[in-house]
């Protein structure tokens, strides 16, 4: 009896399996003689004279259009935000490499199985259109095949023949996916000090010194919680990326809740002002630069006059360089960066982050914003 009841069990999933793939196939589809070929053979002489990208996934914030400006590729819904140029090239790159594996239904009440229905519709796909080629392209992309090596289901708009396709077409559904995430990289080695503001006057100051960074003026009768924590501030600009982007305007009106500032080895001088909402955690990224030979001019003002070494004539002598001493290139280190290059570079990043204020990872806000009582460790009572 057990061994019966499993056959007919065994029967069902295998008739279910049938049924399932004859809903996924037209019994005679107008599609077939596609196989092996290319679904936009157009596309691939033409991917450059693409001037736009419309990705519709229904619903609210599930409409993108990506546009190509004299700068760059932008995301129309993010006031012109920059893209993500690789991701759309990975996009219009699959889908002019999309060969038709095989031709599937052509039945509109079975769409929704391969998720190649309209816009919105249940079991409807992502619409993407691309503009600026000779004839505008359309397709409706459902969902990936799995089941046997990899391929998506799609369909040409406005045609009712849809396909199982040889490429992994997954595009993202809001502008959010389509950002350029990567904002600034800075390792916690290249950091030299670290000064937070918060609103209410209070200072956090960390400084670099022979041992590493470590936090001024801690107070005599503490200690820190963690002897890793200035580090862990500074790392925080280590791979640092958006989660979303707004205009600087949108917060023209609000004071900051604390304001960081990072100075970089190179002179570089990165300042965040830092916001809280209901929304997320905000920040306004800014860069300057001061070349190093500033701060150190500065410091040889405080020098006490007839310090130089003296000829026998009273006059200064200059100092001879130590003809051992290596330089960077002889002990095979990099040499300094040219301060023109450095001061360039610091500029354009300043204009790219400067319109913009970014919704950043929680974590980060909370490493940026951080007060000395948070990096103290309990007092001890006595």
């Amino acid at each position: 009896m057990k061994s019966r009841t499993v056959l007919i069990l065994a029967a069902l999933v295998i008739a279910a399996i049938v049924f399932t793939l004859a809903l996924e196939r037209d019994p005679t589809p107008a599609g077939s003689d596609r196989t092996g070929q290319r679904l936009l053979p157009a596309l691939a002489s033409s991917l450059n004279d693409v001037t736009a990208v419309t990705v519709d996934a229904g619903g609210e914030d599930g409409r993108t259009t990506l546009r190509r400006n004299d700068t760059g590729w932008v995301v129309a819904e993010r006031s012109d935000y920059p893209a993500d140029a690789g991701q759309i090239r990975q996009l219009l790159i699959r889908l002019s490499d999309a060969s038709v594996v095989e031709a599937k239904t052509r039945n509109p009440d079975y769409y929704g199985r391969l998720g190649v229905g309209d816009v919105g519709a249940d079991g409807g796909g992502v619409q993407v259109t691309l503009e600026g080629v000779s004839e505008p392209v359309s397709v409706i992309i459902g969902n990936l095949e799995t089941r046997a090596g990899s391929g998506t289901y799609l369909r040409l708009a406005g045609e009712e023949q849809s396909y199982l396709v040889g490429a992994e077409l997954d595009p993202a559904r809001t502008p959010v996916g389509w950002l350029d995430e990567s904002l600034i990289d800075v390792a916690a080695d290249e950091v030299d000090s670290i000064e937070v503001r918060q609103d209410d006057g209070a200072v956090l100051r960390i400084e670099r010194g022979d041992d590493g960074l470590a936090v001024v003026d801690l107070p005599a009768d503490r200690s820190l919680a963690s002897e890793t924590a200035p580090r862990s501030m500074a790392g925080v600009l280590r791979s640092f990326t958006l989660d979303d982007v707004r205009p600087a305007t949108d917060f023209a009106d609000e004071p900051p809740a604390a304001v960081a500032e990072y100075g970089l080895a190179d002179g570089r001088r990165l300042t965040a002002r830092l916001w809280q909402r209901d929304d997320g955690r905000y920040a306004a990224l800014r860069v300057a630069y001061a070349p190093p030979e500033e701060a150190a001019a500065d410091a040889s003002t405080d020098e006490t006059p007839g310090d130089e070494p003296a000829g026998a004539d009273g006059e200064p002598v200059a100092e001879t360089a130590d003809p051992d001493a290596a330089t960077a290139d002889d002990a095979g280190g990099e040499p300094p960066a040219d301060p023109a290059t450095t001061a360039a570079a610091a500029a354009e990043l300043d204009a790219r982050l400067a319109p913009w204020v970014f919704r950043i990872p929680a974590h980060k806000y909370d490493l940026m914003a951080r007060r000395l009582d948070d990096l103290l460790a309990a007092p001890t009572l006595e």
